[in-house]
């Protein structure tokens, strides 16, 4: 410290009171000690004035740290989550006029979950109109100020539906949100009340959902198109196409046998009517025919029980060659149902 402050005399040339009160006031710092004290005039101001009047310089205050509060424990989430605006906390819920303005159509909403509505619903023939609302959205007040308040609208959903209006943050609402996967708001849509399909529905996009005369008339044409269909909202939709989809591959299955079994019978009376041929090799230029293949038919010959096949011949197979197929057919019942391989040319055909 002795040093520090011979070192602050020698390169100020003050007294060794202005060195020690300096060099206290910055922490025993040199250079920050120097850099105050040519600040403050070069010890020709304030201190120097004490000195004259005899008085004393007092020393510097010791530095301080501390903590003004504590940190904030389990309670730091629940601050910054945003909370659900109630019917109480609207803007205008200190306003009566305006809150009778915006007030949800209590008297016409069922008051019960939507599985009730929806039996309530089918019981009396109607559909189900749904409607999840979100208080942030300015746009779920306007159909409470504008749509569900009008006249012409209330009277076509007292006649022909059942209301059902939550709001997203209520439990059924939530539900019924993520079920359907909803995420536009508001949301409005006519649902099945007994299959539970969303029929058709509004976006807020559509400027028809807040026009009190449109969405009336969207709901009548609604209406006139489902009777002119014939569709009952108390019944359940018929699952047609199961059933159909089900009986095609037995209409299938038998339509293929049948061809099946004709092309044979045709194949069969076709060479039944061709003349017996002598199979020659030099002629043909290949091995004959095998015997088993040549006489199948002949075997049956002896055979009472099935009369009129000893006739049928077989006419001859053509060489091998690119103008010739291979096919394997299965003879009918009446012939054991063997399986033969022939050749047949590819111009011939099939009557």
């Amino acid at each position: 410290m002795d040093a520090k402050v011979r070192q602050f005399v020698e390169l100020t040339g003050s007294s060794e009171q202005h060195a020690r009160f300096f060099l206290e006031s910055n922490n025993w710092d040199v250079q920050s000690s120097l850099n105050s004290f040519l600040e403050n005039g070069g010890g020709g101001g304030e201190g120097t004035a004490l000195e004259e009047k005899g008085e004393d310089i007092p020393p510097p205050q010791p530095q301080v740290t501390e903590r003004l509060f504590g940190p904030v424990r389990g309670r730091r989430r629940g601050m910054m989550r945003p909370r659900t605006q109630t019917a109480n906390s609207l803007p205008w819920s200190s306003n009566k006029r305006l809150a009778a303005m915006y007030k949800p159509p209590t008297e016409m909403n069922y008051s019960g979950p939507i599985e009730e509505a929806a039996d309530h619903a089918a019981g009396r023939a109607h559909w189900l109109l749904i409607n999840i609302q979100d208080d942030q959205e300015f746009k779920c007040h306007m159909l409470n100020r504008d749509i569900w308040k009008d006249p012409g609208v209330s009277s076509i959903i007292k006649d022909s539906f059942v209301f059902w209006q939550r709001d997203k943050a209520d439990d059924q609402g939530g539900q019924f949100c993520a079920f359907y996967d909803i995420n536009d708001f508001p949301h409005v849509s006519i649902v099945h009340p007994k299959s539970r399909k969303i029929i058709k529905s509004w976006t807020p996009r559509e400027a028809v959902l807040f026009n009190a005369g449109c969405f009336a008339k969207s709901l009548e044409l609604f209406l006139e198109k489902q009777a002119e269909s014939g569709t009952d909202p108390s019944a359940r939709p018929a699952k047609r196409r199961k059933v159909e989809s089900s009986a095609k591959p037995l209409e299938r299955q038998e339509t293929e046998k049948a061809m099946l079994d004709r092309a044979i019978r045709e194949s069969l009376e076709d060479v039944s009517n061709v003349p017996d041929a002598k199979i020659s090799s030099a002629a043909s230029g290949r091995d004959p025919i095998p015997r088993d293949q040549t006489e199948v038919p002949e075997r049956h010959e002896s055979s009472k029980s099935r009369p009129g096949k000893s006739h049928i011949k077989v006419i001859p197979e053509p060489p091998a060659g690119p103008n010739t197929t291979q096919l394997q057919i299965r003879l009918p019942s009446s012939f054991d149902g063997k399986r033969i391989r022939r050749r047949f040319c590819k111009s011939a055909t099939v009557k």
